[in-house]
């Protein structure tokens, strides 16, 4: 099936190339064509703890050229941003490093369908270490964005060569798959509540993704360091029981698994993030992150006029999901810099059960 799709778009991309050379190109371009780059020099001030760049900072970086990208190939149309599909943290990066981001729009199949005005469109975001002596490059992680611009007709992005062929494919695979990816819980298993009044940099989505990887990390640290589990095989066959010790685990990011954006984004209202870990393997965990708006209540009085903003802590009150992200961080020994075991989860409920399963 996908043999017969990347040969139905190399004929295609040979119908488009002779309109292109006829220059209608308001209706098609090559992928080639759609692609920008930045390289930014990685300092101190954004290391993490074990001295590395903060991978949250990585992803800031990266939705912020793939929005450029967006804007860019939308002809200075508002792009929404509906998502980020799963990231993979391949090597860390060093401080001191050159790191360079390039991104392209890997599928963009023009307004057709029932819904033309609709259009929906993946970007690609790769980030490459560039040695400044011999100027080879590493890549340390990619990332694929989704955008939506309503009511505009957009271009049809074509891919010309092999690879972006193959780049076309796997989009439509992430595509077809992350419809079913997230569901939504209301009970949760631990549970940690930030209040956000008056953040008016959340309404920038870049600062968002880099926030929820530091709270991720807070989650996954809050659950680790109640007890350490450590331990010592007695032998190369055998694994011994855990055992508690008084010190804390480092936790790092392994992957975020999906970034979904759920409503708008209004900068004029309280945010928060709850998240909680939805399941535990040995050194393993993922967690789970909400951001939600304070839905104000139209009864309410305003407040006074340059009055400090409080944190809302109506349990009654209306709050409205705005992104929903998954990541799986590891618990590192803080001594030996390898994994070490991570407390189980009591599972007290039906729910819980689910939850945890679903993670699985």
């Amino acid at each position: 099936m996908e043999t017969d799709m990347i040969h139905k778009l190399y004929l295609r991309s040979q119908k488009y190339k002779k309109l292109m050379e006829e220059y209608l190109t308001d209706e098609v371009i090559p992928t080639s064509k759609t692609c920008l780059d930045t390289t930014i020099f990685c300092h101190r001030q954004e290391r993490n703890v074990h001295g590395k760049l903060f991978g949250g900072y990585l992803m800031r970086h990266a939705f912020e050229l793939a929005f450029c990208t967006a804007l860019t190939y939308t002809g200075g149309a508002m792009p929404i941003f509906l998502g980020q599909d799963e990231i993979q943290f391949k090597k860390p990066v060093e401080i001191g490093s050159l790191l360079s981001f390039k991104s392209r729009i890997e599928l963009a199949e023009g307004s057709t369908g029932d819904n033309p005005n609709a259009s929906q469109f993946q970007v690609e975001v790769m980030a490459d270490v560039i040695d400044p002596a011999t100027g080879d490059r590493d890549t340390t992680n990619v990332f694929h964005y989704t955008f939506q611009v309503p009511n505009k007709p957009l271009r049809t992005v074509v891919p010309q060569t092999y690879e972006e062929f193959m780049a076309y494919v796997m989009a439509q695979r992430r595509r077809s798959n992350s419809a079913a990816v997230f569901k939504h819980y209301q009970g949760k298993i631990s549970t940690w509540t930030i209040p956000v009044p008056d953040r008016l940099h959340w309404h920038d989505i870049g600062k968002i993704l880099e926030d929820l990887d530091g709270f991720a990390g807070s989650v996954a640290y809050t659950h680790c360091q109640r007890h350490l589990l450590t331990s010592t095989p007695a032998s190369a066959d055998s694994e011994a029981a855990p055992s508690e010790t008084n010190l804390s685990a480092t936790i790092v990011t392994a992957a975020v698994n999906q970034i979904m954006l759920l409503n708008q984004i209004r900068a004029e209202r309280d945010m928060r993030m709850t998240g909680h870990v939805s399941w535990v393997g040995r050194s393993s965990l993922d967690v789970r992150i909400m951001v939600e708006s304070l839905v104000a209540d139209p009864s309410a009085p305003a407040p006074a006029a340059g009055s400090k903003p409080t944190p809302n802590t109506d349990p009654n009150a209306n709050w409205e999901p705005l992104v929903m992200a998954d990541f799986t961080m590891v618990a590192l020994d803080p001594n030996t810099r390898k994994a070490t075991v991570v407390p189980r989860l009591e599972l007290k409920n039906a729910l819980e059960n689910d939850i945890f399963s679903h993670g699985q």
